[in-house]
């Protein structure tokens, strides 16, 4: 597969006289798909390795490599996503409720729930990066043309993602503080086509910093972010432990011999600790952790 590097023209001159700089989705705004696919006519060879791009065409069917899609590249909005979520806080608001199995009183847990709050420091970083990492491997997954299309809040917004939902088509848009982005795999007015990895990190971009709102981000039912469907309830709430003490909690119930395992959910939001109690020891367990008491380690007086 053939690999060119594409150097865009700069951009017009900034206060100190000199070209700005120019990203390819203004560039395609400002003058148009076909200026741009001119500029291909000098584009430079890669002079590196071809590296991973062999692994799409060695040893592959022509005819099949057609209809593939390749993943889109990373950019810089992608990472910096990325990056917030990992580097993100602890909730600041998060609780600590305490679960009781509906089938045994010998199987407990302990779980840190976030506030989910867009503008919180954690949770905030974290929705973002479900979004993101959703709407790649839905952009990845489709071999079609995308269209981008920019425009003010409100009812102009509205009436664009109506146009595409008429179409069937898939999209997704998100509102920022003076516009909305939609991403679409249809043609509507005012739109202008784009490439999988241009639409990736323009929704990136969005996202990042996408207004908060009630609902800032939203999607066609096939680009829809799935949430984790509900299951039968095998829980039942018995408390709470003291606000923000998770990490203290779990130390608690080590400390008096219980045997916890922690597991941590990929939304970044949830925390999970399963807790294994001796016959008779529910009682005892969920009191003193809800009313911050010492928990009586367990023995033949708790059997």
């Amino acid at each position: 597969m053939p690999v060119e590097i594409l150097r865009l023209p700069p951009g017009p001159p900034g206060p100190n006289g000199e070209p700005g700089k120019i990203g390819l989705d203004d560039f395609l705004l400002a003058r148009g798909r076909d200026v741009f696919l001119g500029l291909f006519d000098t584009a430079e060879q890669f002079p590196g390795s071809r590296g991973d791009f062999d692994t799409y065409s060695r040893g592959a069917n022509p005819e099949k490599l057609q209809c593939q899609t390749l993943p889109s590249i990373r950019g810089v909005s992608w990472r910096e996503i990325q990056r917030a979520a990992k580097t993100a806080p602890i909730c600041p608001r998060h609780a600590v409720p305490l679960l009781e199995s509906r089938s045994s009183d010998r199987d407990a847990a302990i779980l840190r729930v976030g506030c989910r709050r867009l503008n919180c420091p954690s949770c905030g970083p974290h929705r973002k990066k479900v979004w993101i990492e959703h709407l790649a491997a839905a952009i990845d997954g489709y071999s079609g043309q995308l269209y981008l299309w920019r425009g003010a809040n409100g009812r102009p917004a509205a009436l664009a993602a109506k146009k595409a939902q008429k179409c069937r088509a898939d999209y997704c848009w998100v509102a920022g503080a003076c516009e909305t982005t939609l991403v679409t795999t249809v043609e509507i007015v005012a739109s202008t086509i784009l490439s999988h990895d241009i639409a990736l990190e323009t929704l990136a971009s969005a996202i990042q910093c996408w207004r908060s709102g009630r609902r800032p981000i939203g999607s066609s039912r096939a680009w829809q972010l799935a949430e984790r469907k509900r299951k039968p309830k095998r829980w039942h709430r018995r408390g709470e432990a003291p606000r923000g003490e998770f990490e203290e909690t779990v130390k608690l119930v080590e400390g008096v011999g219980l045997t916890v395992q922690v597991r941590e959910a990929g939304d970044g939001h949830t925390k999970m600790a399963r807790v294994g109690l001796p016959a008779g020891y529910a009682h005892d367990f969920f009191f003193g952790l809800e009313n911050s008491l010492p928990l009586p380690r367990p023995g033949k007086e708790t059997a």
